[in-house]
């Protein structure tokens, strides 16, 4: 067994023979008194911390809240939001009808278009306007 002596800040030796027992709690006794300061200052490691609360739990007591204070906020919410999705449909349904005006239009021209060089192209048979 080694025996070492160590000085205080009096002056003083002190005897000290390390035994695995003594070794285990003077490293347990030096990490609980840096931890704190190991924490602070170094951690690679970590790159996200999550916050106490989550973001759910936080929307969640949110609503609790409004529902407590009578719900008129949340009410609120899902009939902005049921008017939206009715807008959005009218004016989806609004743009596609166009849509089809336009495309039997225009199939309608290139039909007349077509209906006349074949006039054109043909101005001896009976029964065509030349």
């Amino acid at each position: 067994m080694i025996s070492r002596m160590s000085t205080s800040t009096s002056g003083s030796a002190i005897p000290f023979a390390p035994t695995c027992g003594s070794s285990l709690e003077l490293i347990r006794d030096l990490y609980q008194k840096l931890e704190p300061q190991i924490t602070k200052s170094y951690r690679p490691h970590v790159t996200y911390v999550p916050p106490a609360e989550s973001p759910r739990e936080k929307k969640k007591s949110a609503d609790k809240e409004s529902h407590a204070k009578g719900g008129k906020l949340k009410v609120a919410r899902i009939a902005l939001g049921a008017i939206a999705e009715l807008t959005k449909r009218k004016d989806t349904k609004k743009r596609l009808l166009e849509a089809s005006k336009r495309e039997a239009v225009s199939n309608a021209q290139d039909l007349e278009k077509v209906t006349k060089d074949v006039n054109r192209s043909l101005p001896n048979l009976p029964g065509t306007n030349s």
